[in-house]
């Protein structure tokens, strides 16, 4: 039982295990989200809304040529 553990732990260093292949995928993306979150959080109320509403503007910008295909097909 003592080898196969040390065999786990050798294969777990070399190769890595599932959640530290998982954490490496996401953490650019988590980097990004952070990054983000420091300037949303600091936003009053108000400025918070604006900034939604921009955003909700720029995805309708962005899905109207799609949209178009959609109503045509």
């Amino acid at each position: 039982m003592v080898l196969f553990m040390g065999l786990t732990d050798i294969i777990k260093k070399l190769f890595g295990t599932k959640a530290d292949k998982d954490m490496k995928a996401v953490k650019p993306v988590l980097d990004k989200v952070l990054a983000a979150y420091k300037d949303i959080d600091s936003l009053s109320d108000d400025a918070l809304r604006a900034h939604s509403e921009a955003l909700k503007a720029r995805i309708r910008e962005v899905e109207a040529p799609f949209e178009k295909r959609i109503e045509e097909i």
